[in-house]
Order: structure tokens, then C-alpha cells, then sequence
């Protein structure tokens, strides 16, 4: 059986903390590495951290020395991971107990680089609604093969929503724009899906995005700080083509 690295960027998060790790832990696909990147939090992570590690020896938990978000954290668990695919999820998220075992099923059965799972609940204080891109098109639940434009312009760019060939990261050397505000999706999916030589996008089981009423948002000029970020992310887009041709 195939190993999936588990990436889960981790900040003051202890609410859900518990759940994303059960979530995780008790997936059906049981060959895995979950790097836990503790983000300096300052609530109580890092003691439900060293609880988990106790409960499950496939956690690994590495301290950062301050806080430097969610882009380098991710790219600290890329450089330890040692499975043969990547998979990244939120820490306030969650998902069900089969996804793992679906999204490899997926992505060797269709034998690519890159699969879009486009069951994304979101969670809104108890209530969940299917989350709906508002340019995607309809495909069968089964799930299709999309040109890599399609995918840039038509899917969203959520991480968690992927799971990718390591083999094929490593080719690349893929990193994450650094940023503090999270607009680091926006460039990895969008330059690892030109790369990719195809997505294959389907239906499979859910996974629960949970809709937090604080953070960045609450900022009183979030609004301009997020269009300078997309401005910088899509510098590093044309840069990072440029430079590879």
C-alpha cells in the first residue's frame, strides 16, 4: 500500500483541533504520515498535540520557532514528507473517513498527477451546504478529465481539495508563495495545474470546510491588503513560467 503524507499547518486552532486529528486518524486508508507544523500557537495546540502523538505514532509534530504562516509551514511539511502522495488539509476542516482511500482510488485509477475532489461542504455555525464554484460546469459524479485552463479558470483553488503524486512535486521542486494573508493557493494550483499533464476532477467523499468568523477578514483594509497579495501571487506565477519556460 502506497503512503500518503498528511500536511496540516496548525495556529491556535484547539476548538477544532481534536476533530481534524480523529478525522484523520481514523481514516479507513491507514498508510499514512500526518506531519503536524505547530505554528508557535499560543492556546492550548500544542498540548492536544502531545496528546495525539501519544495516541497515534504516525503523528509527527514539528515546532516552528515563531510564527510564519501558513505557505512556510506547509513548505517545511513538504520538505520532510516521505510518502508517495501529498495531501494537505486545514486544521479547523475535517473529513470523512473514507476520503483518503477515495482519492487514491482516483488518482490511480486515472493514473495522473493531480485529482480535484469537488465534494467541499462548508460548515457555517452547524449548518452545511454543498459549496459551489460559481464558474464550474457540470461533470459526472464519476468524474472527468479537464483541460489544465479549465481547471485554472473553472475549479477553486482550495489545496485540500487535491491530492497530488509527490514524484510529481519533487519534479518541479513546487514550493508556496510565501504571504501572510492565504492567497498561497492561489500559485501553487495554479502553476501545478500547467504543469500537470492532466486533472482529473470528480465527485467523492466530503470533505467540511469550516467558516470562522474571525482572522484576516476582520481587518479593517482587508480588502486591499487581499487584491495586493492576489497582485504578488500572480507576479510569482509569471516569474516561476518565465524561468521555467
Amino acid at each position: 500500500m502506497t503512503k500518503i503524507s498528511v500536511i496540516i499547518p496548525i495556529y491556535n486552532v484547539e476548538e477544532y483541533l481534536r476533530r481534524c486529528l480523529d478525522s484523520v486518524i481514523n481514516q479507513t486508508y491507514k498508510n499514512l504520515e500526518i506531519i503536524c507544523i505547530n505554528d508557535k500557537s499560543t492556546d492550548n495546540s500544542s498540548e492536544i498535540l502531545e496528546e495525539y502523538v501519544k495516541k497515534d505514532e504516525r503523528i509527527r509534530v514539528i515546532n516552528n520557532d515563531e510564527n510564519v504562516g501558513s505557505a512556510v509551514s506547509r513548505n517545511i511539511g513538504l520538505d520532510c514528507a516521505a510518502g508517495d502522495y501529498i495531501y494537505f488539509i486545514d486544521s479547523d476542516d475535517y473529513i470523512n473517513e473514507k476520503y483518503l482511500e477515495c482519492m487514491v482510488n482516483k488518482i490511480e485509477q486515472a493514473n495522473c498527477d493531480i485529482v480535484f475532489n469537488r465534494s467541499i461542504y462548508r460548515e457555517n455555525q452547524g449548518k452545511q451546504t454543498l459549496y459551489k464554484h460559481p464558474q464550474m460546469h457540470e461533470i459526472p459524479e464519476d468524474g472527468i478529465f479537464l483541460d489544465n485552463i479549465s481547471v485554472i479558470h473553472d475549479e477553486p483553488c482550495f489545496i485540500w481539495s487535491r491530492l497530488y503524486k509527490k514524484s510529481f512535486i519533487d519534479k518541479y521542486s513546487f514550493r508556496f508563495f510565501v504571504s501572510r494573508i492565504p492567497t498561497d493557493d492561489v500559485a501553487f494550483n495554479t502553476i501545478t495545474t500547467l504543469c500537470a499533464d492532466k486533472t482529473f476532477v470528480f465527485y467523492g467523499e466530503k470533505y467540511h470546510y469550516t467558516i470562522r468568523h474571525t482572522g484576516i477578514t476582520g481587518v479593517s483594509n482587508a480588502s486591499e491588503m487581499w487584491d495586493l497579495d492576489h497582485i504578488k501571487a500572480y507576479d510569482f506565477i509569471y516569474d516561476y513560467l518565465k524561468e521555467h519556460n
